[in-house]
């Protein structure tokens, strides 16, 4: 075991593979950034952008339902000066109160959001309905849709403004829109409104990346819409004004207000779908990549032909005794500083030799002279000098 993960040290200490894994680090670290920062900054921007069009589809939809709501306020005025549906107030001859119903399935086409107009005469009790089944019976409302509901109007009289109601008794659920209504009048109108046309409404509207559009009321009771159950967990993440309220870095819940009695709509909006086909572009993409991580590496390869052979021929050819724990630049550093070292040397030989030459060591004594004789000249004697050896000697 020693053995073995000794060689696996000599060889990750080896200067190729610390070559070679310097390029492929680099290659795979680039790489991978690369895919961070795009998905990052694609799903940043794009929930951004995602964010300010979903604000805006919402504000249509709770457009939508503001002006059929609109609508049914302008029906309502219109029945009041309908001449047909007046004259039931002063009569209950089955004859008018037949033309007061026929007067008031005319205002139902083409107002698809109109599940049934209500009209009471107070004067007599008489009800006329265009579409539910309705009885007037001591102030209050019963009506088959298809089972038994029960209003009482009573609570809502006298509002100065016109009254979006959401009612639930005995499992039945109701929509009201109430208009304006006095007590002191003797008629009564108000309007059951289609929560299927709603669905249908937010269901147009919706998409994948703003899967979820419901109609609440001011208790945050969820009215109608598409894929509600999904906002289940944020149903406290949110206030009941207009903006965008951030949940997690995918997902943000938009609301739009304005409707009657504090009525809204809320949407849910994520970019997962976004992400989700970005990371399949990006698997694909992870395959060419690959392939062209393969050609890369032959280039990288090639690349080293003309790096790092060059250097390791260069190592092996100085180099005396190369030594596998260092790197090929640290070897033929210390090789060159060890020959710079010796050239040196050599040279100081080299001037001391020199200087020997130049200065030598070796010198001849001078020849010996006789004393003058008296009263005569000077003269060498050279038999002496010829017979007297030649004294040498070494400094």
């Amino acid at each position: 075991m020693k053995i073995r993960q000794a060689r696996l040290d000599r060889a990750l200490g080896s200067t190729r593979m610390r070559y070679f894994l310097s390029y492929f680090i680099i290659f795979c670290f680039l790489i991978t950034g690369f895919f961070y920062i795009v998905r990052t900054q694609l799903a940043k921007l794009y929930l951004e952008q995602l964010t300010i069009s979903s604000e805006q589809q919402l504000h249509n939809v709770r457009q939508t339902l503001a002006d059929e709501f609109n609508t049914m306020n302008t029906v309502n005025d219109s029945i009041k000066d309908n001449i047909n549906i007046i004259f039931t107030k002063y009569s209950t001859d089955e004859g008018r109160q037949y033309l007061a119903y026929k007067e008031m399935i005319k205002y139902t086409p083409g107002r698809p959001y109109i599940k049934s107009i209500v009209y009471l005469n107070k004067n007599h009790g008489i009800v006329t309905s265009s579409q539910a089944i309705t009885e007037y019976k001591e102030g209050v409302f019963h009506m088959l849709t298809p089972d038994r509901f029960v209003f009482d109007p009573a609570p809502y009289l006298d509002s100065r403004q016109n009254q979006l109601l959401y009612l639930q008794a005995d499992g039945e659920k109701q929509l009201i829109y109430f208009p304006v209504n006095s007590s002191y009048s003797n008629a009564l109108t108000y309007f059951l409104v289609d929560m299927r046309e709603i669905e249908r409404l937010c269901q147009e509207a919706s998409s994948s990346e703003m899967p979820v559009i419901a109609l609440l009321d001011s208790e945050k009771n969820i009215i109608a819409g598409q894929n509600t159950e999904q906002l289940a967990p944020y149903m406290d993440a949110f206030e009941s004004k207009d903006g965008v309220y951030p949940i997690d870095n995918n997902t943000s819940l938009c609301v739009s207000g304005g409707l009657s009695n504090g009525f809204l709509m809320l949407s849910l909006i994520s970019n997962r779908v976004l992400l989700q086909q970005v990371s399949s572009a990006f698997r694909t993409a992870y395959l060419i990549l690959f392939v062209l991580g393969l050609l890369g590496f032959l280039l990288l390869l090639l690349s080293m032909r003309s790096t790092y052979l060059p250097l390791h021929k260069l190592t092996q050819k100085i180099v005396a005794s190369p030594d596998k724990r260092q790197s090929y630049l640290e070897q033929l550093d210390q090789t060159f500083a060890d020959s710079n070292l010796q050239n040196r040397q050599l040279q100081d030989k080299l001037k001391k030799y020199k200087l020997s030459i130049q200065n030598p060591y070796w010198t001849i004594s001078s020849p010996q002279t006789m004393p003058l004789p008296a009263g005569g000249s000077f003269r060498t004697s050279t038999a002496s000098s010829a017979r007297t050896p030649m004294c040498c000697s070494l400094r």
